[in-house]
């Protein structure tokens, strides 16, 4: 394993159950994201992260929440060279681009650790807005009137799956568009990513769902979503608003494939770009809502909404740490773009006091 200076001016921090520690002797591949996994092509991602810090002047490594130490250091990290290199060695950071969320149980152990030892690095994220983005019902509860009616599921028997469907049959045949509704429910992992313990329940039938799983849910409508029809793009679609700094950098519709219901980019679905001038006005509208609300204006994070097939907009969720990976040429542009303004942002966190 190679060696290495003791301090990195960035370093990544990856979910563990996402990517693998450079100190896994069991893992023998030769990059952070295994090749059979959905996040693959996040090697290329944080290979150019990490490139492009170089450029700057600036150390970087990735590792993950596993190789968090007691110290809020790290045991060992991934750099990249020429290829990927394993470095088992304690190192530590100026500040910390945290690709994990500490409301996972797994990982809160090491966000302790990061947060608590000695003089903790800043982390590139607002823990604010974590707390309320990476829980979908505390979005939901924040934003009743411009999300989808959404319950608590409190525990995974089939008497409370029965009772959250009876709670949410109420709350949608009570919302001023009932009609948008039907007895299709969306069951959801209320911390979940990238489309992941997400199941379509018809007619109460909750067979589909693991009974093993820890994930906690949440139990929504389905709904037909089919209303952005921007330039000839239509289907099953939803539109991700990006924004950094209080301000709207990208927008792109994600347009399921044919016979999913989903449409992230990791569940097969079709990115298209959108000019900022292509988005609908009554989006607009409501992100301006929304943000009045939130309670950081400065932070990188994304919105995403859909329109249903009668035309009413919903605001389904928000990103506290929108995914870098790409799945084609503009794809790959635009992540870049990304990663030069969180550079960026994490270059001026080195040298501003804490």
């Amino acid at each position: 394993m190679a060696k290495l200076n003791s301090v990195f001016d960035i370093t990544v921090v990856y979910d563990a159950k996402l990517a693998h520690s450079a100190a896994d002797v069991n893992y023998l591949e030769t990059a952070p994201f295994a090749k059979n996994s959905a996040y693959f092509n996040c090697n290329a991602t944080y290979q150019y992260f990490i490139e492009h810090c170089k450029k700057l002047g600036l150390r970087a490594a990735f590792t993950t929440t596993n190789d968090v130490t007691a110290t809020g250091q790290f045991s060992s990290v991934w750099t990249h060279t020429l290829k990927w290199e394993r470095c088992k060695q304690t190192v530590s950071a100026k500040v910390i681009f945290d690709k994990f969320s500490n409301l996972q149980p797994r990982n809160q152990a090491a966000y302790y650790h990061i947060t608590t030892a000695g003089t903790p690095p800043p982390l590139f994220h607002n823990q604010a807005m974590r707390l309320l983005f990476d829980n979908k019902l505390a979005t939901f509860l924040m934003f009743p009137h411009y999300s989808i009616p959404t319950v608590k599921v409190t525990a995974r028997t089939k008497t409370a799956l029965l009772n959250a469907s009876k709670i949410l049959q109420t709350l949608c045949e009570t919302h001023p568009y009932h009609e948008d509704f039907n007895t299709t429910m969306i069951l959801k992992d209320q911390f979940g990513i990238g489309g992941n313990n997400i199941f379509k329940i018809t007619n109460n039938d909750f067979s589909a769902v693991p009974i093993n799983t820890t994930a906690e849910f949440i139990l929504q409508p389905f709904i037909q979503a089919s209303g952005f029809k921007i330039a000839h793009h239509a289907g099953n679609t939803d539109l991700r608003v990006i924004i950094f700094n209080n301000t709207v950098v990208q927008s792109y519709l994600r347009i399921a494939k044919a016979g999913e219901f989903r449409a992230n980019a990791q569940q097969g679905g079709r990115v298209v770009y959108l000019a900022l001038n292509d988005i609908p006005a009554d989006v607009l509208k409501m992100i301006a809502q929304i943000k009045k609300r939130l309670p950081n204006k400065t932070t990188l994070y994304t919105l995403d909404f859909i329109k249903s097939n009668h035309g009413h907009l919903y605001f389904i969720e928000g990103n506290n740490s929108p995914g870098l990976n790409w799945f084609d040429a503009e794809d790959e542009i635009r992540a870049k773009e990304l990663i030069h303004l969180i550079v960026r942002n994490l270059q001026q966190l080195i040298f501003k006091p804490h």
